[in-house]
């Protein structure tokens, strides 16, 4: 259940947690109102030129966390390789602890993405328990790459994708009912999406109690929690969902590109043999090299002996791999990437 948010207790416990390194501290003890804001606002240094009404991007960092930013991008720059082979992981594990330990969930529930529709796009494509016939269902206040995302699972998986129309104006029952409603309707059901903080509207959807009505019919649940972690009062422990996706550089203020995907197991990307979906699959799962990938190895090998060189090496003929993962998608010489449109 969301309660209303204390300011100065949400302001001094999570927005100010990523300036905390750097030495920056907000007074939870401040008696005026104004006086407080300008406290905050000073940590910042928005340009004078415009006024930003937009919200829905990214959020500004505060002044000690783009210190810190730059320092580490500065020891990166200056340590290269030598970093990265020997302490990069190191930072990165102890990244990812004090993240769990900030989500109030274990560390090995956490998986980094670049960015919340990356994360998002992760699970619904990696949930592997679809069957022909089975259905999954969105709204209409979804985010639209998740939207895209869900709707291109019918070629995919061969399931049904049932997409509802939340009532408007909206009460915590009505919502409540519309999902019941739709549960009812499509016995099939097994994946249901649901947007926590809608970034059209504002609506707040009772995650919690839908998630309750679909985990006792058997039907999983995926979380897009991208404006409501750090927006509202709230833990990942209130949601009681199944796999939520969540960004940081919104209303946490961090850096982008610091992103964070919890999620109580890992289900293998389970893709449909040629799939060329616009969204098919996450970047992360398809960045190698496409040298390094099992195919074009071996047919790169293959030129060599046949004494093929040059372009004439992208005609040789290519066999296919049996260790090559299904993640990696079907990219030929002329797609090497087998890029997306992720964002």
């Amino acid at each position: 259940m969301t309660t209303p948010i204390d300011r100065r207790l949400f302001l001094t416990g999570a927005a100010a947690m990523t300036a905390a390194p750097a030495g920056a501290t907000l007074s939870p003890s401040a008696t005026d109102d104004t006086a407080f804001w300008k406290e905050v606002a000073a940590q910042y240094d928005p340009t004078r030129a415009v006024i930003h009404l937009e919200n829905g991007n990214w959020g500004m960092m505060a002044r000690p966390v783009l210190q810190a930013y730059e320092s580490n991008l500065e020891r990166v720059n200056r340590d290269t390789s030598y970093y990265t082979r020997r302490g990069m992981v190191k930072d990165w594990m102890a990244a990812r602890d004090a993240l769990a330990a900030t989500l109030r969930v274990a560390a090995d529930e956490v998986a980094f993405t670049r960015n919340a529709t990356e994360a998002l796009k992760a699970l619904i494509l990696g949930y592997n328990a679809l069957t022909p016939g089975d259905a999954v269902l969105y709204a209409d206040l979804d985010y639209d790459s998740m939207q895209a995302c869900m709707d291109s699972l019918k070629s995919r998986r061969g399931v049904s994708v049932v997409k509802i129309t939340l009532p408007q104006p909206a009460t915590r029952q009505s919502l409540i009912d519309a999902y019941a409603a739709a549960m009812e309707a499509n016995p099939r059901l097994k994946l249901i999406l649901l947007t926590h903080l809608s970034h059209r509207t504002g609506l707040v959807l009772p995650v919690r109690e839908i998630a309750a009505m679909a985990r006792a019919r058997g039907i999983a649940t995926i979380v897009d929690a991208a404006h409501s972690w750090c927006q509202l009062d709230m833990t990942l422990a209130d949601l009681d969902c199944d796999y939520v996706g969540i960004n940081c550089h919104k209303w946490l203020g961090a850096p982008l590109g610091c992103r964070r995907d919890p999620y109580p197991t890992v289900r293998a990307v389970g893709d449909r043999p040629g799939s060329r979906q616009s969204c098919d699959r996450p970047r992360h799962h398809k960045r190698a090299h496409p040298y390094r990938h099992g195919r074009f190895r071996r047919a790169a090998n293959s030129a060599r002996r046949a004494g093929v060189s040059g372009e004439d090496r992208q005609q040789a003929p290519r066999q296919p791999s049996r260790r090559t993962p299904r993640s990696m998608g079907r990219a030929g010489p002329r797609d090497p990437w087998n890029r997306g449109t992720d964002p």
